[in-house]
């Protein structure tokens, strides 16, 4: 009984502790208190970041450190490596000029070359605009087309044919263009520059013999050598007017293949002449006549033995109609009765009789 009174007596305060409501209520405002320290401070800590980040406080002057005996001390750490100054950026201004006190001896300023970027599809080469790649082997080409820009154009062919002799010629090729030399009132501006050769033919066709000159003009390395003839020389477009095509398109173009063929042979361009050894590179049905020369009125007496020609056909949608010939129209043609001349059969003129088709 002794033992269990004993035991009773001791778990009776921590029961009466329990139970007692004084102690709850302390306990309760403890844990009050502390939600509230938290709020207080989570309100504290937003505030501060609105108000940006505090002043660093000074820093407190450490003490030495005690003296301990060498076998005692840690070893000492390791220096702090600090990370390696990032250069700044450099400023865009100034980009590509050359420093003020840079002295280049035997370079003068103005001799610098601009440079060109060729930008394609795939990757972006800078080359300098004097230094274009130089062909292995330079030949001698003669471009003959009915239409070249700034001259005259009326599509792509005029395009073509104002561009890609230039592009030539900057290889190291000599580039000769042939084209007659339209005079209709607005665009004998474009023939300012082009001088009067000297130089004259008679070209057989069409039952007669007709003259042609030549007149010259060199610029961007080319020799554009113009055709002139009084059928070059009326209102209207290149080829026709507001009433169609000019009746007269296949004889104004044979004249032109004539020429074409005479120039390099006659023309001293620079001194001297372009000779046989010619690349012709023949445009659309305007020129297709050039190959047919070349195979059926020079070859055969020994004259452009070694030339080639390619024809290069721009677009076939374009015809041309010429009804009712009864003549011997190119000079070699025996005589025709009732012909339909299409663009499709002066280009298988031309196809059969070149060397190369483009």
């Amino acid at each position: 009984m002794a033992a269990t009174g004993v035991g009773a007596g001791c778990l009776a305060p921590s029961v009466r502790l329990r139970a007692d409501p004084a102690t709850a209520a302390r306990a309760s405002a403890c844990v009050v208190r502390a939600r509230l320290r938290r709020l207080a401070r989570g309100r504290y800590v937003a505030e501060l970041s609105r108000e940006g980040p505090a002043a660093r406080p000074a820093q407190q002057q450490q003490l030495a450190p005690p003296l301990v005996p060498g076998f005692l001390a840690p070893p000492p750490p390791a220096p702090a490596q600090s990370p390696a100054p990032t250069q700044p950026p450099l400023p865009d201004a100034g980009v590509g000029e050359l420093a003020p006190d840079l002295l280049l001896e035997g370079i003068a300023e103005d001799s610098i070359d601009s440079i060109i970027v060729a930008a394609s599809e795939q990757d972006s080469e800078i080359m300098d605009a004097n230094e274009q790649p130089q062909a292995k082997v330079t030949r001698s080409i003669v471009f003959v087309t009915g239409e070249a820009a700034p001259y005259a154009k009326s599509g792509g062919l005029g395009d073509v044919c104002g561009s890609l002799p230039i592009a030539l010629a900057a290889r190291g090729h000599r580039v000769m263009v042939v084209m007659p030399r339209y005079l209709n009132g607005s665009s004998d501006k474009n023939y300012a520059k082009a001088l009067y050769t000297g130089k004259h033919i008679k070209i057989p066709c069409f039952g007669g013999s007709h003259e042609v000159t030549f007149f010259h003009e060199y610029r961007d390395n080319v020799d554009w050598v113009f055709v002139d003839h009084p059928s070059y020389h009326r209102p209207g477009s290149l080829y026709g007017d507001n009433f169609g095509a000019f009746g007269d398109n296949q004889f104004r173009y044979t004249l032109l293949c004539y020429a074409a063929c005479e120039a390099p042979l006659i023309l001293e361009l620079g001194g001297y002449i372009y000779g046989q050894n010619c690349m012709f590179v023949v445009n659309d049905w305007h020129a297709s006549l050039v190959p047919v020369l070349l195979a059926a009125k020079y070859r055969p007496y020994g004259v452009y033995r070694d030339s080639r020609s390619t024809l290069v056909i721009h677009n076939l949608a374009h015809q041309v109609w010429v009804y009712h010939l009864s003549l011997s129209v190119h000079g070699f043609v025996s005589r025709f009765t009732r012909i339909v001349i299409l663009y499709v059969i002066s280009m298988s003129l031309g196809c059969g009789a070149c060397k190369y088709i483009s």
